[in-house]
């Protein structure tokens, strides 16, 4: 460690000590920054030796394309650097954790300093890459660090009788980090009954890779203020659209086992007319579209806080603070959402989850839990409320588990959790699982403040400056295609900050970008990227020194709320329009 790492630790000390508890909450980095995340099961069984000893020319040609796409973004080729400056250079550099080829799998696998495990690549993806760069670079560059593969030390390798998964194809819509929250449309199922129009998927596990590299989701509709879906699996979504795979009249649906789902309608009842009736605009196509009527309900925008998105609106005059969480993943993930509602006059209630199909009557019910299901089918609902200090009282009707909140002089609290068993027995194993996990820590509004920035890397490009000679002069501001979030460059539209030195670009993939050294153009430009997630941006102003960008769903306002160059609020400025599934 050196002097600034000295420094950095004892000014963590210092406000711990001055802030007590809450500061050593806001301080507390995202668990995947220290806690590993598990290992697959199949990488105890791998058969390595036989999977080197038959490395060849097609592992060659498809470890090239890895590598081109992905490891050249941070660790640069032969001629040129990579984007983080901290990353191994294989044509010259040493090599820290070792470079034979079994080596170098488990620091893919598990990750080795600032380099996170590639969660995304299957064994036979990273003995590919592996043979590619011991071929194209150590071999053939760099002697030193190349391992000669012997029969000794292959049989001196682990045992195994497995290969390993598929790999699925590498495409760079799906490479992508977009960060733990990607607004789109999506469809749960496949006949239409339920679109989030303005959907906002969050990722719910930690780890490195954003939203498309999860196991978890859950989906919030700002349309209809209600949770269309939660989720889990090992795709995210199918990635069909125009501005995935390029495809016209199609839209991404969900991928995995769907926990619960609530069909597209408003998501908490009137506030005064106590109707689930919607009353949104209809479409030539007979369905609903737009946000819910102002007094209903109202989008205020996202906060972010680490990789923790925290969801603010409005129901009738409540302001409302709501986050997706996951309790517990094993053996059957629990999905909760942490609530913090402001005083309120009258009782407000919302959708919890619509019911599995030909529901009975409740098999369990009470005050802080119920599970509702089909015997003959095997599937329940289970849902209950911790943490609270709302009174609450579940309503089950013919389509849907409602939860009701009683009126309040203070502000109140809930944690609402759910999930979907295939048993009453595990139902109830469910229910003393939660019951025993600790009390909720913190609460969201301490948390819409800023958090440490999660995109810390500037990127440098290069400008290419045209001559003065002629009638007008064309620079080229050179764009970041190689950065270490493989985000696609796709820019769409910019804007200059009074200082005429930097401007704000922003990408139809969801990113805005603070670009630099844009005035003289006498030196490289530097690239940061501050905000992502977005429903395809096509359009930016600055206005006073605030960032607008149109987006698909929204004209959104963007703060900085610590001034540490990232977005930590992302205010709806205007959600008014209507968003169908695809164009």
């Amino acid at each position: 460690a050196g002097r600034q790492q000295f420094l950095d630790l004892l000014r963590y000390l210092i406000e711990i000590r001055d802030g007590g508890q809450l500061a050593a909450r806001n301080l507390e980095p995202a668990p995947h920054l220290y806690a590993a995340r598990p290992i697959p099961a199949y990488e105890q069984n791998i058969d390595h030796a036989a999977m080197i000893a038959e490395l060849g020319d097609e592992n060659f040609k498809r470890g090239k394309a890895i590598y081109q796409r992905v490891c050249a973004n941070c660790h640069g080729t032969h001629d040129t650097m990579g984007s983080l400056p901290t990353s191994l250079r294989f044509a010259t550099g040493q090599f820290k954790n070792g470079s034979d080829p079994y080596t170098m799998y488990q620091t893919l696998t598990r990750g080795f300093g600032m380099m996170q495990p590639q969660t995304w690549m299957v064994p036979q993806q990273k003995y590919d890459v592996i043979h590619y760069i011991r071929q194209a670079y150590l071999k053939r560059h760099n002697a030193s660090q190349y391992v000669e593969v012997t029969d000794a030390w292959l049989k001196s390798l682990p045992t195994g009788s497995s290969r390993g998964p598929d790999a699925q194809v590498m495409e760079p819509w799906i490479t992508m980090d977009y960060g733990p929250m990607l607004i789109n449309t999506y469809e749960i199922g496949d006949d239409g009954h339920n679109f989030a129009y303005k959907g906002i998927a969050v990722r719910l596990d930690h780890g490195p890779g954003g939203v498309a590299r999860g196991r978890h989701w859950m989906i919030f509709d700002h349309d209809t203020l209600r949770v269309a879906a939660a989720w889990s699996g090992s795709g995210f979504i199918d990635w069909a659209g125009i501005h995935f795979d390029g495809q016209h009249g199609r839209h991404p649906r969900v991928v995995g086992a769907v926990a619960i789902e609530n069909r597209t309608g408003p998501g908490w009842q009137h506030p005064t007319d106590e109707t689930w009736e919607d009353t949104r605009i209809v479409g030539r196509d007979g369905r609903r579209y737009g946000p819910l009527p102002r007094e209903w309900g109202d989008y205020q925008g996202v906060y972010r806080h680490d990789d923790r998105a925290i969801i603010a609106y409005r129901i009738g005059t409540t302001d409302i603070l709501e986050s997706p969480l996951l309790l517990a993943d094993q053996p059957t993930p629990v999905f909760a959402r942490r609530i913090e509602l402001q005083p309120h006059a009258s009782s407000l209630t919302l959708r919890v989850a619509d019911l599995p199909a030909d529901a009975t009557s409740p098999a369990s019910i009470n005050s802080e839990h119920v599970i509702i299901g089909n015997q003959e089918q095997n599937a329940y609902l289970v849902a209950g409320v911790r943490d609270a200090t709302a009174t609450t009282e579940w309503i089950v009707d013919d389509r849907s588990v409602q939860l009701r909140l009683q009126p309040s002089n203070t502000p109140a609290s809930l944690t609402l959790w759910f999930t979907s068993v295939d048993a009453t027995d595990n139902a109830t194993g469910i229910v003393q699982q939660v019951e025993g996990l600790a009390p909720a820590d913190g609460s969201l509004s301490d948390s819409i403040h800023g958090g440490e920035p999660t995109m810390p890397d500037v990127v440098t490009t290069q400008p290419v400056v045209g001559s003065d000679d002629g009638s007008f002069a064309v620079d080229v501001l050179t764009y970041p295609d190689a950065n270490p979030w493989l985000a696609r460059v796709r820019l769409t539209g910019f804007d200059f900050f009074e200082d005429g030195d930097s401007l704000a670009i922003c990408s139809w993939d969801g990113d805005v970008w603070k670009v630099t050294g844009v005035d003289l153009l006498d030196g490289p430009l530097t690239w940061r990227r501050v905000a992502r997630g977005l429903f395809q941006p096509l359009g930016l102003r600055i206005v006073d020194g605030e960032i607008f960008v149109t987006c698909r769903d929204q004209l959104v306002k963007l703060h900085d709320l610590n001034g540490d160059d990232e977005i930590d609020h992302y205010e709806s400025f205007n959600h008014d329009h209507q968003v169908t599934e695809h164009f």
